[in-house]
């Protein structure tokens, strides 16, 4: 009979907490204590457990194996707890849901997300799990069975890599911050931006600095772009180009 105990979460970091202690006698007790040994490590960072029914407290702690499954097949579910276990125990954990909704619930001492958000979860994602101790739960690594990215961002676009946060969020541009204003975006990448070939810029722009023509280019106007007036009456009636460029026929 093994002395050593059978589960990895009963196991201490104290050495002499540890079983079997110097007062026993080991005997023909050697072997299945190095048997256990074998045993308790195989069972935690290599084997499935048998499935436990989603509910707001999934006790994934119980579990002796190493990748447990959380399954879900009626109803709404929210997970906000994944029960207690001794600090620095860590779990992959796996999902199937065959009907109803399931959903983890962020909080920032007891279910930390990566996101800091609530995430929906579908049949296929799995998660890396460590225990805090007194029943909190960091979860280092969700993965979504689709490939995107789990993120607590919202009310913004991506556009070429970029995340443009919508303008309520009314964050200046700074450079110490990750979430400047759209516009403010905008205005940092004209800075960066050297314009090459044949441009056309759209609307009111106003540039700051020095504007660089290099080469052969031309600076003007488009074709259509002017306006065309015919003075009336003697050359001292005013007339009205109201174009950044044009023609202007005097009177005779």
């Amino acid at each position: 009979m093994a002395d050593v105990q059978s589960s990895l979460k009963n196991w201490s970091t104290v050495v002499s907490s540890n079983a079997p202690t110097t007062a026993t006698t080991i005997g023909s007790g050697l072997a299945p204590n190095f048997q256990q040994i074998q045993a308790t490590l195989r069972n935690e960072l290599g084997t499935r457990s048998t499935s436990i029914t989603a509910a707001s407290s999934s006790d994934i702690g119980v579990k002796d194996e190493g990748v447990v499954l959380i399954t879900n097949a009626a109803g709404t579910v929210a997970i906000t707890s994944f029960g207690t276990v001794s600090s620095g125990i860590r779990k992959l954990v796996t999902f199937v849901v065959s009907a109803g909704s399931l959903s983890l619930v962020h909080n920032a001492t007891s279910m930390i997300l990566p996101s800091s958000a609530n995430i929906t979860v579908v049949t296929g994602d799995s998660l890396i799990a460590e225990s805090l101790g007194s029943g909190n739960w960091k979860i280092h690594s969700y993965f979504k069975q689709d490939g995107t990215a789990v993120t607590g961002f919202n009310g913004g676009t991506v556009t070429n890599d970029i995340i443009v946060p919508d303008e309520a969020y009314g964050v200046a541009w700074d450079a110490n911050l990750e979430v400047p204003t759209k516009n403010a975006v905008y205005d940092k990448i004209e800075t960066l931006v050297s314009l090459t070939g044949n441009q056309n810029i759209a609307g009111n722009k106003t540039f700051s600095g020095d504007v660089k023509i290099n080469g052969a280019g031309i600076l003007g106007y488009t074709t259509g772009s002017g306006g065309d007036v015919t003075q009336a009456t003697s050359k001292s009636t005013a007339v009205t180009l109201d174009k950044s460029n044009g023609r202007i026929t005097m009177n005779a």
